[in-house]
């Protein structure tokens, strides 16, 4: 073939035009949401049983501190965020250990 034959046979390019704009935009913030946390967290406390948990005076006006300053609903909230924090600083041998002790305590 001579290479007038190979360009009669190739497809036409595409030929690109001005550059495209959306009809509409929107900002992040004007998006409507839902608190997923909160929502997810509230079911859980429903179905939980209740307990008390004996600590020093002390320590309850803190953790009563720190559910006002940060903003949160009732106490358990807050004890639940540090055992959040605590169990995301174990390595693995103490996760374990953890997921063990747990279930023993959870037979009784």
């Amino acid at each position: 073939m001579s290479l007038i034959d190979k360009n009669k046979n190739q497809k036409k390019l595409i030929q690109r035009s001005d550059a495209m704009q959306p009809e509409t935009t929107f900002e992040r913030n004007s998006l409507f949401s839902i608190n997923e946390d909160t929502k997810s967290l509230s079911k859980k406390y429903v179905k939980e049983k209740q307990t008390t948990i004996r600590v020093s005076e002390t320590s309850a006006n803190e953790i009563r501190s720190l559910a006002i300053l940060l903003n949160r609903k009732n106490l358990n909230d807050v004890i639940t965020s540090l055992i959040d924090y605590y169990e995301s600083q174990l390595n693995v041998d103490e996760e374990k250990e953890l997921k063990q002790i747990k279930k023993i305590i959870n037979r009784s």
